[in-house]
C-alpha cells in the first residue's frame, strides 16, 4: 500500500463526495511534534508538518517539514510550507485553483485559537495570493481538532452503541456539553477494538467557507470519518 501511494495510485477514495467535496475543495493538516527532550535541552527543536490533498479523489497526500525552535506552538514558515503544497497541487491538475480549503490544525490548546487567527491564518491566505495570482482566492475554513482532552461519551440507549458501550462511528455531540462562546462539537471518529473510544473536540475559529454548522458536521461525520477508515 504504501509503494501504491509512493506511486501516485490511490488505495481509497470517496465514491460520493457531497456537495462541499466536489473535487475543487483542498484539505490541509497542519500539526507540530515537540521533543522529548526540551525539558532538559533548551536547543531542542520541534518540527512542524503541513500535508496537502493533490487529487479530486482524496487519496494522496504529500507533505512537508521544517524544525523551529523548541515549544513554539504557532508554525513560524507556515507560509512557505503552504505555497510549496499549493504548487505541488496545482502541477498535478493542470494549474487548477481550488474554489475552498478545509484547514485542520491539531495540537492548539483553547488559549492558542486567537494566535492561530492572527499568525496563521494570514500566512494560509499570503500563500494563496502568491500561488494563485490574480486568479479567483479559494475561501479558506480553518478547524482546531484537539485530541488529548478528558471528554467521554457514551450513549443513554445501549442499543444505540456498539458491543463496548461506545457510541458508533462517526456520532457527533453538538449540545449540553459544548462552550458557550465558541464553536465547537465532539467527534467520535473511530470503533474502539476495547475500552472506551476517546472522542475528538472540534473547534471551528475560521469559517471563510460558509460552511455552516449542518454542513460542517455533516462533513466530519460522513467525508472525514469515511476518508480515513474506508478501504
Amino acid at each position: 500500500m504504501k509503494v501504491n501511494l509512493k506511486s501516485r495510485e490511490a488505495n481509497q477514495f470517496l465514491a460520493d463526495m457531497g456537495s462541499y467535496l466536489n473535487g475543487k475543495t483542498l484539505f490541509i493538516g497542519i500539526d507540530i511534534t515537540h521533543s522529548p527532550g526540551e525539558k532538559f535541552i533548551k536547543e531542542a527543536p520541534s518540527i512542524a508538518g503541513v500535508v496537502a490533498s493533490t487529487d479530486g479523489q482524496y487519496a494522496q497526500w504529500p507533505g512537508n517539514l521544517r524544525t523551529q525552535k523548541g515549544g513554539q506552538e504557532i508554525v513560524v514558515e507556515l507560509e512557505a510550507m503552504v505555497m510549496e503544497r499549493l504548487s505541488l497541487g496545482r502541477l498535478r491538475n493542470q494549474g487548477a485553483v481550488p474554489d475552498k480549503i478545509i484547514l485542520y490544525r491539531d495540537g492548539v490548546s483553547d488559549g492558542q485559537y486567537f494566535k492561530c487567527v492572527l499568525q496563521e491564518l494570514p500566512q494560509v491566505q499570503r500563500a494563496c495570493e502568491k500561488i494563485y495570482l490574480k486568479k479567483l482566492k479559494p475561501k479558506i475554513s480553518f478547524i482546531v481538532a484537539t485530541k488529548r482532552i478528558q471528554v467521554r461519551i457514551h450513549p443513554k440507549d445501549p442499543k444505540n452503541g456498539d458491543k463496548n458501550g461506545n457510541p458508533k462511528a462517526g456520532t457527533i455531540v453538538d449540545t449540553d456539553i459544548i462552550s458557550d462562546n465558541k464553536w465547537d462539537f465532539f467527534l467520535v471518529s473511530h470503533h474502539a477494538i476495547q475500552g472506551t473510544a476517546k472522542p475528538a473536540k472540534h473547534t471551528v475559529i475560521h469559517d471563510g467557507v460558509g460552511i455552516g454548522i449542518d454542513g460542517l458536521e455533516k462533513l466530519e461525520s460522513s467525508a472525514t470519518v469515511t476518508l480515513c477508515y474506508r478501504c
